[in-house]
């Protein structure tokens, strides 16, 4: 067992929440080692599955000072020093970001519009370090190194029961369709984080956020809901060209095509000129007062 003089921890992944030195068990120490903690990590000394004293961000020579518990528990003698075995974790303090959920298999859910349907739903969440000792003693045990994938793993059937719970209750308080989910993601994503967030204190760990940005349908239903909406657009197309031609109508019928006007007037030089009135005019007037001839 080597003797560590200095003791430190860097994660190049950026995924680490804690992790053991030396990570394959117990290292030994001795008073006069140095231990170096970056900002963002508390440095935790264990001995026999215990946690004891703590570390801050900082370069630390070891002494009775700073690791008094672990002194104590060893009954190490004054300026000893003999080399000792113990354990030192760091852990993460850094908010762990994009963290990806989703739900593996469709979820039925009753609709609305609907009935019965089969709903995904997919998301982000923010996670970090609250409590350090109940993380290390309540999940990290004798682990060598403990990351934000060993968190998605123990509590995804977590995050999915308590979202599925979440829209199930949201869309029949609501009487709300899958069609109109999309505009409920800020409430809904605060309602999950309230279900969710003492599962993650559980483990230490507090959910910082919590974001559902995708619901989705089956494919099936999105079939049907886009045939549905060809159909009205169709609808509204007819009933469109449908106006139009009345409104052709009305308008051949106030301002006839020229050479029915020269018929007509042709005609009408023969006609007893008294049958000369302007009803067209009046006709044409009183329709402009009433509205009826916008848009013609």
């Amino acid at each position: 067992m080597a003797l560590l003089d200095l003791v430190e921890y860097l994660d190049p992944t950026g995924n680490v929440l804690a992790a053991r030195v030396p990570p394959d068990g117990s290292g030994e120490l001795r008073l006069g080692s140095q231990c170096i903690v970056r900002e963002g990590q508390l440095a935790f000394f264990a001995r026999d599955g215990r946690f004891l004293d703590m570390l801050i961000p900082g370069r630390h020579t070891l002494t009775t000072a700073n690791i008094p518990l672990l002194v104590e528990l060893i009954s190490l003698p004054f300026g000893n020093k003999s080399p000792f075995r113990a354990d030192v974790y760091y852990v993460s303090l850094q908010q762990h970001t994009d963290l990806k959920w989703g739900t593996p298999q469709p979820i039925p859910m009753r609709d609305a519009q609907f009935g019965m349907v089969r709903l995904r739903a997919f998301g982000t969440y923010i996670v970090q370090v609250a409590e350090p000792r109940k993380l290390l003693t309540a999940v990290v045990g004798t682990r060598g190194r403990f990351t934000v994938q060993d968190v998605e793993e123990q509590l995804r059937s977590s995050i999915i029961a308590r979202v599925a719970d979440v829209i199930a209750e949201w869309m029949r308080e609501r009487k709300l369709s899958v069609i109109d989910m999309a505009t409920e993601y800020d409430e809904l994503s605060e309602a999950a984080h309230d279900a969710l967030k003492n599962d993650f204190a559980g483990l230490g760990l507090e959910l910082t956020r919590f974001y559902i940005s995708t619901i989705t349908m089956p494919e099936e239903l999105e079939k049907r809901r886009a045939a549905a909406a060809a159909a009205v657009v169709t609808t509204a197309t007819v009933q469109t060209s449908m106006s139009h031609a009345d409104r052709r109508r009305v308008r051949w019928h106030l301002w006839p095509p020229a050479r029915f006007r020269d018929d007509v007037s042709e005609s009408s030089n023969h006609a007893d000129p008294s049958a000369h009135t302007d009803e067209g005019k009046d006709l044409r007037d009183d329709l402009w007062s009433a509205g009826t001839m916008d848009g013609l």
